[in-house]
């Protein structure tokens, strides 16, 4: 392997057998490469720490950044969790990003973003209230950019970390509160039925009920 210090997209290019564009390719990650060409491509520049240019330089920059991304800012729960981010991160001296996930038009090419995220020397990245699944994170994970996910919608990857309410506990415990209060009559209003963290308020509040 060569030298970590040295390497080049050149040097990159002739141990996976390919041109330097589609290397560059790669790294910028355009979809027009085989796939067995960019796996190859991507486990080089992992062994061997590449580095572009334009992430060396954002590499030194005084101050982290981490960008977060949210579905929509039409939430009062997706405010709060901004509000307290921003307060972490004012207390730890690092910076923070918005960005949309593009959901309205089209979600981005999950390793598109991933070598934004890098090349803008981002620190890391958190995902609030958002569907994200296995080929983003493994994207963000073949670069070393570390995700925390808050609340997904769907069941978190066994290789994210994730951070979410205890949906059914909490609906349980909402539902035994009513029942001790010696009521009988109670309703459930729940978000939309395919979604995971709706599925276990409702399997908590029907678990009060039975129990």
């Amino acid at each position: 392997m060569a030298n970590r210090s040295r390497m080049t997209l050149s040097a990159v290019a002739r141990q996976a057998g390919v041109s330097v564009p589609t290397v560059s390719k790669v790294i910028n990650g355009r979809p027009d490469v085989a796939a067995e060409t960019r796996k190859r491509v991507l486990a080089i520049l992992e062994e061997s720490g590449y580095r572009s240019p334009v992430q060396h330089r954002r590499s030194v920059a005084a101050v982290p950044v981490v960008e977060v991304v949210v579905d929509s800012l039409n939430s009062g729960y997706t405010a709060e969790v901004l509000a307290g981010i921003m307060d972490s991160a004012a207390a730890g001296g690092v910076e923070v990003v918005l960005s949309s996930t593009g959901s309205r038009g089209g979600a981005p090419n999950p390793e598109q973003r991933a070598q934004r995220i890098v090349d803008q020397g981002r620190c890391g990245m958190i995902v609030v209230t958002s569907a994200f699944g296995d080929a983003p994170l493994d994207a963000f994970h073949r670069r070393g950019v570390p995700v925390v996910v808050i609340d997904p919608l769907n069941p978190p990857s066994e290789q994210a970390v994730s951070v979410g309410c205890t949906d059914w506990a909490g609906a349980k415990d909402a539902t035994a509160h009513l029942l001790s209060l010696g009521h009988r009559r109670i309703a459930f209003l729940g978000g939309p039925e395919t979604v995971e963290c709706s599925q276990a308020r409702l399997h908590g509040y029907l678990a009060a009920l039975r129990s």
